[in-house]
């Protein structure tokens, strides 16, 4: 698991792969996210798709909406 780094994408360049899956816009760092990313051994790069078995209950404490979303993601 990696700890994901809030960056200015405008100020920023992002080096080559594996690499971007661990970055994020500035904007989110109040998430502080952790990252989980299957990768090649040998390539470095993604296996495209893992099917991995969680408990998103525990996993997840709330959700948050943007106030910018269009209305129909907004419902309760």
């Amino acid at each position: 698991m990696a700890k994901v780094e809030y960056i200015d994408y405008e100020a920023f360049s992002l080096p080559a792969l594996p690499y971007p899956v661990y970055y994020k816009r500035k904007s989110f760092d109040h998430e502080r996210e952790p990252r989980l990313a299957i990768l090649d051994s040998h390539t470095g790069s993604s296996l495209g798709g893992v099917l991995v078995n969680v408990d998103f209950e525990r996993l997840m404490q709330r959700v948050y909406v943007s106030p910018t979303a269009p209305k129909w993601q907004n419902k309760s």
